[in-house]
């Protein structure tokens, strides 16, 4: 199964699978919001260690807006509190 996006306000929900295939649906998504960002995962969405790679590489250039993360499952959460990736985002679990 492949990423979807779908963008409503200044929400994003992501559903599917975040690889590297994710850059470009990611990055179009994120160009239609603006100031506060929302990214809500279905809980179905699986992460790789690419896709937290694409997130990074996208989500760090503009960690100065309000970036939010929404249902990441527990091995994404647990990932981004070893490597210190979520001081700059507010996580809110499920």
């Amino acid at each position: 199964m492949s990423i979807e996006t779908r963008v409503e306000d200044h929400t994003i929900h992501i559903t599917g699978y975040v690889s590297s295939d994710a850059y470009e649906p990611l990055k179009g998504a994120l160009s239609q919001v603006s100031d506060r960002i929302v990214l809500s995962f279905d809980e179905k969405c699986f992460i790789n260690s690419t896709g937290l790679a694409v997130l990074m590489d996208l989500l760090l250039p503009i960690k100065d807006r309000s970036i939010t993360l929404v249902h990441p499952k527990a091995h994404f959460r647990r990932v981004f509190a070893i490597t210190g990736m979520a001081g700059g985002f507010e996580v809110v679990s499920a």
